[in-house]
């Protein structure tokens, strides 16, 4: 018969309080690549869960949003049919791209 063993209070994992303002250290990648000219394009569902796991997907958008305000790059973010096993599935995607501004004269 194997023992059960429980884990107490202090032999877990510290939880991280995580806020909509942390910045995982990947963002600071992929703003270099899209400030040296490289358009990215990631599956929205898979950035989000790597990058920004304990947010709800409307945060995300949004601390995103402000991020790349702050950092010269422009995200956009898009829905895209793909083909896949004789079917076409709607994926969303989120682009990052180097951020130009437009002046109108």
């Amino acid at each position: 018969m194997k023992a059960r063993y429980l884990l107490t209070e202090e032999k877990r994992a510290p939880q991280v309080e995580r806020s909509v303002d942390a910045e995982p250290e990947e963002l600071a990648a992929i703003a270099a690549e899209v400030l040296a000219g490289k358009t990215l394009v990631q599956p929205w569902a898979l950035f989000r869960l790597h990058h920004f796991p304990w947010l709800e997907s409307e945060h995300v958008k949004a601390a995103l949003r402000k991020w790349a305000r702050a950092n010269g790059v422009e995200v956009k973010f898009e829905t895209r049919d793909v083909s896949a096993d004789k079917q076409i599935l709607s994926i969303d995607y989120v682009l990052f791209s180097k951020f130009v501004a437009a002046f109108v004269y």
